[in-house]
């Protein structure tokens, strides 16, 4: 067991890096159980790679979104906004409620190109399941003008319902121009 490298699991990793006198003082204490499946350590790599990932797409995500909010000069404080919610889809509206951005992770979530999606209202995503007293708060909260959170039932591109939590943000520099939407499939 110590030395076959091709069927070595986590702990196994461990028991290699000891000598041969400490290997064989724990060899005796050490139980098998063949009823759970072992961890690799792949597992272990695996995991935090894709965690990896998702933090560099959601950073590029943030960046291209700076690149769109510099051309206005919005004054928010985004490095709060980002550091507080979190997202997979980020969306920028106008005040006549009509799509102007939209980030890559859009199409992820909903299947809805960015190309696609531009000068449509949000409400292309809503239907039968999509509550009308949500959509009523969501107005309200608009009109008053603050940063609010609501959950709703979206569609996606294939007609899939999904539970979709909106941060909503007006964007403003001397008056509100925008709102930046940051949306979170709630599974």
């Amino acid at each position: 067991m110590k030395n076959n490298l091709g069927k070595m699991m986590s702990l196994d990793l461990y028991f290699s890096s000891l000598s041969t006198n400490e290997y064989q003082q724990l060899a005796p204490e050490i139980e098998v159980n063949n009823t759970a499946t072992p961890l690799l350590s792949w597992d272990i790599y695996s995991e935090h790679s894709s965690k990896r990932l998702a933090e560099i797409r959601k950073q590029r995500e943030i960046k291209s979104f700076f690149e769109f909010a510099n051309k206005f000069q919005f004054q928010n404080n985004f490095k709060q906004i980002f550091s507080a919610h979190d997202f997979e889809a980020l969306v920028v509206t106008n005040t006549a409620k009509k799509i102007v951005w939209a980030s890559t992770g859009f199409k992820k979530m909903t299947g809805y190109s960015k190309k696609f999606v531009i000068d449509k209202s949000p409400d292309f995503l809503q239907g039968e399941q999509t509550s009308a007293e949500t959509k009523a708060r969501i107005k309200k909260h608009i009109l008053a003008n603050q940063p609010f959170s609501e959950t709703l039932i979206n569609y996606k591109k294939d007609n899939t319902p999904y539970r979709c939590r909106l941060d909503i943000f007006p964007l403003y520099t001397k008056k509100t121009t925008h709102y930046l939407a940051l949306e979170k499939q709630i599974r």
